[in-house]
C-alpha cells in the first residue's frame, strides 16, 4: 500500500479493473515500532542461520496509513557477521510519503584483513520514475577503486498490461588501480517480447 501510489505500474492494485484501480485507497494501520537486537549468535547456531548480529542493533519506524499515507523506518547495524564476512556500521533509512514519493537511503562497510569495500545506495522513487546512486569506494591489496554510478528507471504498462521499463545509465568515471574507466550513457529498453541496448560499454 505504501509504495504502490508511487510505482503503481510495478506494484498494481489487487482490482483487475482498470477504473477501480484508480480508487485511492484507504489504510487502517497506524502505529510506532522500536526493536532493539543483541548478540544473536546462539539463535543463529541453532537455527542454522547464515548471519548472526554482533553487537546491539536497533530498529526504529512509524506506520500511518489512516491520514498521511506515511512510512518512516531507520536501522543501525553496528555489526552483522554474514558467513565469514564482517559487516559494520550498516545503516538504512527508508521513507515514504504522498508528496516525496519514496527515498531510501543504505550505507555499509565490509571490513577485511586487509582492507575494506564501502558502498551507499541513494534511491527515490515517484510517478513510477525511479533514480538510483550507487558510490562504492574498494580499498585493499588486490584493488584500489571509488566511483558512483547512476542508473534512472522509468516504468509503464502497454495495452496488454505488460509491465515495460526505460533504464538510463549516466555516464562516469571510475576511478581503478590508478586509472580511469569512463562509463558511456547507456540506454536500456525492456518488454516481454524484446530487450534493447543502446551504447553499453566503457
Amino acid at each position: 500500500h505504501a509504495l504502490q501510489p508511487h510505482l503503481p505500474s510495478l506494484f498494481q492494485s489487487p482490482s483487475s479493473n482498470k477504473q477501480q484501480k484508480e480508487t485511492v485507497w484507504t489504510g487502517e494501520n497506524n502505529f510506532r515500532f522500536s526493536f532493539r537486537l543483541k548478540n544473536t549468535e546462539d539463535i543463529s547456531y541453532a537455527f542454522a542461520l547464515p548471519f548472526y548480529n554482533v553487537e546491539p542493533a536497533t530498529i526504529n519506524g512509524i506506520v500511518n496509513m489512516t491520514t498521511d499515507d506515511r512510512v518512516s523506518i531507520n536501522a543501525h547495524f553496528p555489526r552483522l557477521m554474514v558467513g565469514t564476512n564482517d559487516i559494520r556500521e550498516s545503516k538504512i533509512d527508508f521513507q515514504t510519503s504522498p508528496n516525496a514519493g519514496i527515498a531510501l537511503n543504505a550505507n555499509t562497510y565490509l571490513v577485511q584483513d586487509n582492507g575494506y569495500i564501502n558502498a551507499v545506495i541513494n534511491s527515490t522513487a515517484i510517478s513510477d520514475s525511479l533514480r538510483n546512486r550507487i558510490f562504492f569506494d574498494v580499498q585493499n591489496n588486490v584493488a584500489k577503486a571509488k566511483g558512483d554510478m547512476q542508473i534512472w528507471v522509468g516504468l509503464d504498462r502497454d495495452n496488454r498490461d505488460s509491465l515495460l521499463a526505460n533504464i538510463e545509465i549516466l555516464p562516469s568515471t571510475i576511478a581503478f588501480n590508478n586509472k580511469n574507466i569512463e562509463l558511456n550513457h547507456a540506454k536500456i529498453t525492456y518488454s516481454p517480447d524484446r530487450i534493447s541496448i543502446d551504447n553499453f560499454g566503457i
